[in-house]
Parts: structure tokens; C-alpha cells; sequence
């Protein structure tokens, strides 16, 4: 489970079971974890050894039935989670962490101290696709010297083919999970719309819709554009996209 925002890098998806989901790029780590009722996320290092902070996202049910967990690197030290409405920059450099919705507690520990939690910068949104005024967006640093601009559009250069190359290295599980069904193939879904979210990162995680299925002889996979013009264009050029090899397998479309 990758999800590449900014430059960051790639997270590595480390371990998900029921109730835990463990992420790691580079000496960092963040945990997402069911305790009872209530939904953590957990600042750490890659091993999980350490703990830097804890924050509250929520009761349980309000995730339930909704795919919400999205986690990416926006530089090599801030890794940030979309989870449902919320959004969590967790800046590892600076020690701190912050959320869009200031009635989530972030209660830090050991060596970050209890004071984790820092302002939500309005140009924060640009990371989740959201439109921000430019003019919110800082280009100087205080001292006066030229501080480096956030990503608003990252170019997305190879996404198709790098979409279809992740998914030819993990087809024949996710196909296997596919055929399993319940929570197997509810785990896949989720899998390839995170993939897709590579492609159509201007989207919304929960706007990314599209169908598995086959015909007897291939199988079918069918991404819907809603007849918005830049959907349909990228939908268009990952089908283009579609190598040889795996067009032997699977059919592709594109639907309003």
C-alpha cells in the first residue's frame, strides 16, 4: 500500500492486520491502530520502538464502511494521513504535529515533549488536494530568506505506467483476494484505489470510483470519469498505458 505525494519518497506498507496498519519511510513510523472503540495514530521510528506522540482521530464508527486510510511522504521527514475528513501532517524534523480540526488531541511524549501539536498552515491543504488562495501560501521565511514553495501540482511524469507496473507485480494477489471476497477483497479495492489516486491525484480519495469484473476469458477493470474533462483525459491515457502483456489478461475502460 504506496502512496507517493510531493516528493517524499515512497512509504512502505509494513504490516496491516485487523485492527493495526504500520507505514515507514526511511528511520520514520506511523502506526494506525484500533484500541476498542477509538481510532489512533501513532508518531514513531521505523522499528515502532519508539513512541514521539499519540493522536486521537476518532470513534470507530465513524469510519465504518468508508475507506479512509491514506498515507504518503511529502518530504523525506513529514509523512501525512487523509482519514476521512481529517488530515494529519506529522513533521518529524521539527517534532511536531498538526491536524485541520483543532478538537483532536495531540498529546506528545518522550523526547518530543507534551507540546507536539503545531498550527495548521493554510497552505497545508495543498497535500490533499484541496484549493488553497495563493496568497495564504508563504514564500519568505521569517528571517528573510528565501524559503522553498509547497508542491501545489506535482507533474505526474510516468503515474500510468508506474500504475500499471505496481499493479503487474501484486496482479496475482490481488486477484486471489478478489476471488476470496469479504474483507480479502474489500483489502484489494482499496489497494488499487490508492494506486489510482497516483493518476488522479487532483481527486478526492472517496471520488476515485471504478469496477473489477470479467468477461470469462480476461478480466475487466473500468475507471469512471463522470465526464469531467481532466478525468477523462488521464482515464484515457492510462488505458493507452495498458502494457502488451497485461492487455493479454485484462480488458480496460473508461465510463462516464
Amino acid at each position: 500500500m504506496i502512496l507517493e505525494v510531493g516528493k517524499g519518497g515512497k512509504v512502505r506498507f509494513v504490516r496491516g492486520i485487523k485492527k493495526t496498519n504500520i507505514f515507514e519511510i526511511g528511520e520514520y513510523g506511523m502506526v494506525v491502530e484500533r484500541e476498542k472503540n477509538m481510532i489512533y495514530l501513532y508518531a514513531t521510528d521505523h522499528r515502532c520502538s519508539k513512541i514521539y506522540a499519540k493522536v486521537t482521530l476518532g470513534d470507530n464508527s465513524l469510519m465504518k464502511g468508508k475507506q479512509f486510510l491514506m498515507v504518503g511522504a511529502y518530504a523525506k521527514d513529514v509523512l501525512v494521513l487523509d482519514a476521512v475528513e481529517l488530515h494529519v501532517v506529522v513533521d518529524y524534523g521539527r517534532q511536531k504535529i498538526a491536524v485541520n480540526n483543532p478538537d483532536i488531541p495531540v498529546v506528545g511524549k518522550g523526547e518530543w515533549g507534551p507540546d507536539a501539536r503545531m498550527d495548521w498552515e493554510p497552505w497545508f491543504g495543498v497535500m490533499f488536494g484541496e484549493k488553497v488562495d495563493p496568497a495564504l501560501i508563504p514564500g519568505k521565511a521569517e528571517d528573510g530568506e528565501e524559503e522553498a514553495q509547497p508542491i501545489v501540482e506535482e507533474p505526474k511524469g510516468n503515474a500510468f505506467e508506474e500504475f500499471w507496473k505496481w499493479f503487474a507485480d501484486y496482479e496475482e494477489e490481488l486477484v486471489d483476494k478478489l476471488l476470496e471476497g469479504g474483507d480479502a477483497a474489500e483489502t484489494a479495492e482499496a489497494r488499487i484505489r490508492l494506486r489510482l489516486a497516483g493518476v488522479f491525484s487532483y481527486e478526492k480519495l472517496e471520488n476515485i470510483e471504478f469496477r473489477l469484473g470479467g468477461d470469462g476469458d480476461k478480466n475487466e477493470l473500468t475507471v469512471y470519469h463522470f465526464n469531467q474533462e481532466r478525468m477523462m483525459q488521464d482515464a484515457k491515457a492510462l488505458g493507452e498505458a495498458l502494457p502488451a502483456e497485461l492487455a493479454q489478461r485484462w480488458n480496460y475502460y473508461s465510463e462516464a
